[in-house]
């Protein structure tokens, strides 16, 4: 038997050969089932048996010719097997090296700093993007309370160019100055706009939203 193999096949057909064994036995008092039994134990146990008599060894031939094939099949899978998991562990070594990406190393935030950027070890347009309309829908909620002094166009134009950023850019426009005070941007701004007047603002007073899907406004009137 081959190292670690614990087990071997008897097969169905044996019974003719063992059936007449027995029949012998119960007529001639003797035990030559059992003997087979016994030997063929010894032999897969390596013990190398010496048949008792030419009775045993004549039984014992095709039963071990057909040990042997299935000794030499159990050898052949057990290395096909090997072999296919050894190659299936190279596969994934070379994967898990291909899949690493290396790490962006970022010094920590001093105390009471803003912080505006998402760092991952995978950044992807996708991220980027959805970081991005986040952060349109927050701006757009802090110009809300300034709705109904400056007005919703005013608004949407100051929102418009603040908010501007490019296809690959992290960062929008505002977020790019060192510093943004909102009222006073927006009060320069309104400065230097033409064509409005204060009765116009005051009247064009609406409910004005985060936007949704691709940053437009919703707008309702009250």
């Amino acid at each position: 038997m081959a190292e670690n193999k614990k087990s071997f096949i008897l097969y169905a057909d044996l019974i003719t050969v063992v059936k007449k064994l027995v029949l012998k036995d119960r007529d001639n008092g003797t035990n030559y089932a059992g003997e087979l039994f016994l030997h063929i134990l010894e032999y897969i146990n390596d013990n190398e048996p010496i048949p008792i008599d030419f009775i045993i060894e004549m039984a014992f031939e095709p039963i071990k010719l057909q040990l042997k094939r299935d000794l030499e099949k159990w050898d052949s899978e057990r290395n096909k097997r090997s072999e296919a998991g050894r190659k299936g562990g190279l596969a994934r070594a070379r994967n898990a090296k291909q899949s690493q990406a290396p790490l962006e190393i970022v010094k920590p935030a001093k105390a009471n700093q803003a912080v505006t950027d998402t760092v991952t070890v995978t950044v992807t347009d996708t991220v980027i993007k959805k970081n991005i309309e986040d952060r349109k829908r927050d701006f757009t909620k802090s110009l809300q309370p300034y709705l109904e002094e400056f007005g919703e166009d005013l608004l949407t134009n100051f929102f418009e160019y603040w908010a501007e950023h490019g296809e690959n850019d992290r960062k929008m426009r505002f977020e790019k100055e060192k510093s943004f005070g909102i009222k006073r941007r927006l009060t320069t701004w309104k400065k230097n706009q033409k064509g409005f007047k204060n009765g116009e603002i005051k009247q064009n007073t609406k409910t004005w939203e985060a936007p949704e899907g691709d940053g437009g406004f919703k707008i309702h009137r009250t």
